[in-house]
């Protein structure tokens, strides 16, 4: 029975690809029934068709009886040409899926394009963690990782013109990225406790030894710890400029002791740009330099006749 259920599974799937390539079949026979007012007719029809008894052969079949040629040896030679024909077609839709496959690879290898790629996994991995969602658990997770795979894999693939998609690192699923979101959690907590950097990174836990060893070996672990790395480090530098700005317009209105301890506050360090650095330095001399306006004076008196002339009253 399990072999049954198997060989009809074969039929079912070979029916559908057969459709596929063009050749009528099931759905082709079932649609013309639904449609037809003589079903009898359509049956006819559809075997004479696309029955082995083309209109064609039949003159033929006579001569082979001639020849003492069986039947059976004339179906096994069409099915053996039937066979054929469609190995062929399969081996072109091959050759058109390696195309296919190498133009996707060099436009997804584009730096322009992993990074939309590393930028929209770091956001589907932080949809993931507050939803609690598993990273393996998300479509979009999957197929990301698989776009990254194929972009960074690109020149590779060109030069061994082997033309197949890379296979996929389980463990970059089931580990790597549980391990990201778990990090993940810990700067959202570390957010919301509001306890100091230093503290938490004193009672911060080490990476796994497997996590060191999953960024040097494969690139699209290194590419996703990167911008997780990044990530926190560009959000806080971002943070700093929009301040920075803020104090440019609004520091002639605070008042000195605290505008002083403001500028001692936010003054950038190592870790941030060189252009954090010039824009820090040019709202400090602005600061210096900063002179108040002259205060407005009253309007000066004008010594003419007509001030004691009174206004005349309107129409």
């Amino acid at each position: 029975m399990a072999r049954y259920d198997l060989f009809f599974d074969f039929l079912c799937y070979l029916a559908v690809w057969i459709e596929d390539l063009g050749i009528p079949g099931g759905d082709y026979l079932r649609e013309s029934l639904t449609n037809c007012s003589d079903p009898l007719a359509a049956i006819e029809e559809f075997q004479t068709e696309n029955g082995i008894l083309l209109p064609s052969l039949r003159p033929a079949l006579p001569f082979l009886d001639l020849f003492e040629i069986k039947r059976l040896d004339f179906h096994n030679s069409v099915l053996e040409e039937l066979s054929e024909n469609l190995t062929n077609r399969i081996a072109e839709l091959a050759t058109r899926q390696e195309f296919v496959l190498g133009d996707l690879s060099m436009i997804l290898c584009d730096p322009y394009a992993l990074n939309t790629i590393a930028l929209s996994m770091m956001k589907t991995l932080h949809h993931c963690v507050n939803n609690d969602i598993l990273p393996r658990d998300n479509m979009d997770v999957v197929l990301l990782t698989r776009m990254m795979a194929l972009g960074l894999g690109a020149w590779d693939m060109i030069d061994s013109q082997l033309f197949r998609e890379p296979k996929l690192d389980v463990n970059i699923i089931i580990k790597f990225l549980p391990m990201i979101t778990s990090m993940m959690v810990e700067d959202q907590m570390r957010s919301l406790t509001g306890r100091p950097v230093e503290e938490y990174v004193h009672n911060l836990k080490i990476p796994a030894d497997n996590f060191i060893l999953y960024i040097k070996d494969n690139s699209i672990y290194d590419m996703i710890a990167m911008y997780y790395t990044l990530q926190p480090s560009i959000s806080k530098e971002n943070v700093l400029r929009h301040l920075l700005r803020l104090v440019w317009y609004i520091h002639h209105k605070l008042p000195g002791a605290r505008l002083e301890a403001l500028l001692e506050g936010i003054a950038p360090n190592n870790e941030h740009s060189e252009a954090v650095h010039t824009m820090y330095a040019l709202l400090v001399d602005k600061v210096k330099n900063y002179q108040p306006q002259d205060p407005v004076l009253p309007p000066e008196e004008l010594d003419s006749p007509l001030v004691c002339v009174p206004t005349p009253a309107p129409l």
